[in-house]
């Protein structure tokens, strides 16, 4: 004789489904770096933004970028013939670059971006707001490495210091605690 599982039991079991399902994403999150990774390739071949720092706050004006690369040579023979692992950096701020194979990652008119045969730029006058800064390995004739090798950050361009202070040169400083003290002006 065939047993027949009751309503009750079949709820049951719909229920553990349910919630497993509603379980993945979470789990899966466990797994994931919340931290962006370099970009990088088989040969090791990466570029990182060391500075400033993803989610920074830095005073309007000149924004200094400087760029760690692993395992390419930076030249200046920008516009010459591609010699593998070699090439220069691409600089672009509020665009993100261009990655698509053999097509020169250039900016349209108006994007505020340069090429550089170097490790740092600094992008000039920029405003108060949130701004992206890209950058990216391209070959002497300005395409994207294959595969390309691009780094983003966003930062915060603020008259105010990341915490509602000034800034003390280009760093960001800590105010310090209320102690109550002489000499903190509280």
């Amino acid at each position: 004789m065939k047993k027949i599982m009751s309503v009750r039991g079949i709820t049951a079991a719909i229920v553990l489904v349910l919630l497993l399902i509603a379980a993945l994403p979470g789990l899966a999150a466990c797994t994931e770096n919340p931290a962006k990774e370099p970009a990088g390739d088989d040969s090791g071949t990466k570029i990182e933004i060391i500075s400033p720092q993803n989610g920074a706050t830095v005073p309007p004006g000149d924004v200094a970028v400087t760029v760690q690369v692993t395992n390419f040579n930076i030249v200046d023979k920008q516009g010459q013939a591609n010699v593998a692992g070699a090439g220069h950096v691409h600089f672009y701020l509020d665009f993100m670059a261009p990655e698509t194979p053999n097509q020169p990652a250039l900016a349209p008119s108006g994007v505020v971006w340069a090429h550089v045969s170097g490790t740092a730029y600094t992008f000039k006058n920029v405003t108060e707001g949130t701004h992206t800064i890209s950058v990216e390995l391209v070959n002497n004739d300005h395409t994207p490495l294959v595969p390309p090798q691009v780094y983003d950050i966003t930062i915060n361009v603020s008259p105010q210091g990341p915490y509602g202070g000034g800034y003390v040169g280009t760093e960001n400083v800590t105010p310090p605690a209320n102690t109550g003290g002489e000499g903190y002006g509280y």
